[in-house]
């Protein structure tokens, strides 16, 4: 039996939580989510991994089918985006990707 996404997120943001002490667990949307800074990053949403990214990667991924763009409030938000990770190391992959965007290092 595979992992549950709730078991999926947990043992990634474990791992990233290891990498340092800049990231820090956080509730959010009724959620516990990473954030760095004060800036939410990953957030587990109904199933789904919220992330925050460039307007662009976010397009690209929506273009791939590979996400789809979060909506609050009947709003489209355009730097966040719901994923499926299909295991842990995408998962974490996907964080960690949001992460450097949301803290600014270079590259993102």
């Amino acid at each position: 039996m595979s992992p549950s996404f709730e078991e999926t997120f947990e043992a990634a943001a474990l791992r990233l939580l290891a990498t340092g002490p800049a990231i820090e667990r956080g509730r959010i949307f009724h959620s516990e989510g990473l954030s760095t800074g004060g800036k939410f990053f990953a957030i587990p949403v109904r199933g789904e991994l919220l992330l925050k990214l460039p307007a662009a990667r976010v397009a690209e991924l929506v273009a791939s089918e590979a996400a789809h763009p979060f909506q609050a409030g009947g709003r489209t938000m355009r730097e966040w985006v719901c994923v499926r990770p299909e295991n842990e190391a995408a998962c974490y992959r996907h964080m960690e990707e949001a992460r450097a965007f949301v803290a600014g290092l270079r590259g993102h």
